[in-house]
């Protein structure tokens, strides 16, 4: 947009490649300014259109100093990530955006925010007070760091890269995650497999001389231009605590690292121990916690 002066808020639903650039290096300088790991979504700056207004920018004298982004996930709750340019902050930047993205989402009959703010973002964390959000849970981000396999794999759970046939087999195992809802386990599922930076993998428990394959557990790793990450780890609770757990996240290290080098993370509740000390044991060690705080969007 050259010649075209921008201010004030602007909401998009795609982004020009000059417009993904600065985005990228506004969150490179709020990182850097508090040591943060911002969850920007990728996968959704990058898409060629946005279903609904759910990116603000805020401009001053054409440059960007304000951004908020809501999930494209949940159609009856947004999670909120934003940031403001350390030079333009105390000046109610995030105030104004967070009022652009209640309007959208009211119009849309979405009456519930997930803010999501790191436990150590000193800027992130006088906002949510400011504002009377709640803390509602938190999460920890988990880098590999020394892989630790134990390599005991029961031949009977086969592991592989899944391929469109298995989508239903995938919905299933994620539906027990998901309060047994199949058919938005699917409407996911589907979502995700469009996006060419993901790869999901199946395990299914059987064999020729067992006479059967029934689908146990489900990833998928996400790749971005600095990490993999894996996300949706589920093992139906009928297959837990005989070690598939361990042994699927073991053969999905193998295959990742087969693939890239990158830095291999993952995120988990800090409450699931259980996972926490799974993943520990493999060789993932804790870097940041992410706290999720709740807001009521008033009319």
């Amino acid at each position: 947009m050259p010649g075209i002066a921008r201010r004030g808020i602007v909401a998009k639903r795609s982004l020009t490649e000059r417009e993904l650039a600065e985005v990228e290096e506004l969150a490179v300088l709020c990182n850097a300014y508090e040591h943060l790991c911002m969850r920007l979504d990728h996968n959704l700056l990058a898409l060629p259109t946005l279903p609904t207004d759910d990116l603000f920018l805020m401009y001053n004298s054409n440059q960007l100093i304000g951004c908020l982004l809501l999930d494209r996930y949940h159609l009856d709750i947004k999670e909120v990530t934003g940031m403001v340019h350390p030079d333009f902050r105390r000046q109610g930047i995030f105030t104004r955006l967070l009022e652009a993205a209640r309007k959208e989402c009211l119009s849309r009959g979405i009456h519930r925010l997930l803010l999501v703010c790191e436990t150590n973002a000193q800027s992130g964390q006088a906002c949510v007070q400011a504002i009377g959000a709640g803390r509602e849970s938190a999460e920890h981000r988990m880098v590999l760091q020394t892989f630790q396999p134990r390599l005991q794999f029961d031949d009977h759970l086969l592991f592989h890269e899944a391929v469109y046939d298995d989508l239903s087999d995938l919905a299933t195992i994620l539906a027990t995650d998901m309060g047994d809802d199949y058919e938005q386990a699917l409407a996911h599922v589907r979502q995700s497999w469009k996006l060419p930076n993901q790869r999901f993998y199946l395990a299914t428990y059987g064999g020729e001389d067992l006479g059967c394959a029934e689908p146990v557990a489900t990833l998928r790793i996400e790749e971005t231009p600095v990490e993999l990450g894996i996300y949706g780890f589920v093992v139906r609770p009928e297959y837990r605590r005989r070690g598939h757990g361990r042994q699927v996240l073991e053969e999905a290290i193998i295959a990742a690292r087969a693939r890239s080098q990158k830095l291999l993370m993952l995120e988990v509740d800090t409450n699931n121990f259980t996972a926490l000390n799974l993943y520990q044991s493999i060789g993932f060690v804790i870097e940041r916690t992410y706290e999720y705080y709740g807001f009521a969007l008033k009319e």
